[in-house]
């Protein structure tokens, strides 16, 4: 596992410096060559959970739900890198368009983690409510960042409010739980 996580820390390098000397002017390669470390990225984190067993005691099963819960993120996450791919490459869509599938993530993540509390003990309640904020900070980020570029609805500055504040509960709770 962790020669995956240098793999795919490798790549998500690459694809940042990328797209940084794309962004900067100092080079001209199509935004899908960009974007080519994250599509193998993505692939890895798709096969890996689904190929692998962590040890002789695993049941395949649970691998199962390991692999369906990857392909759960990380659909959406490709599809949405494709949009906006396409986006970029002059032809522009709609910031809403491009965000639906982060949605999509957002509302099933969240569901998911209610049904867990659910299904277990009391135990995880505190975990499973954290994330569902910080999964609503970042969903309530996202739809004020496509009010502010699809109807020119108040400033960028704005939109950020919600990822502020995600960050400090971030720093709240890795100090607290760190």
């Amino acid at each position: 596992p962790s020669c995956t996580g240098c793999v795919e820390l490798g790549l998500v390098s690459l694809f940042v410096i990328l797209l940084a000397l794309r962004i900067a002017g100092e080079t001209t390669m199509s935004y899908w060559l960009v974007f080519t470390p994250l599509y193998i990225g993505f692939g890895i984190m798709c096969a890996f959970p689904c190929l692998c067993k962590t040890n002789e005691y695993d049941d395949w099963d649970d691998n199962l739900e390991t692999c369906a819960g990857a392909w759960a993120i990380i659909v959406p996450l490709l599809v949405q890198s494709i949009l906006l791919c396409v986006h970029l490459e002059d032809r522009p869509m709609r910031v809403a368009v491009l965000l639906i599938p982060m949605w999509i993530v957002a509302i099933v993540s969240c569901l998911g983690a209610c049904v867990a509390v659910l299904d277990d003990d009391d135990e995880w309640f505190p975990i499973t409510f954290t994330w569902c904020v910080v999964v609503g900070l970042f969903f309530v980020f996202e739809l004020l960042l496509t009010l502010h570029y699809d109807s020119d609805w108040g400033s960028i500055g704005e939109a950020f409010v919600p990822l502020i504040m995600w960050f400090c509960i971030s720093v709240i709770g890795g100090c607290v739980l760190g």
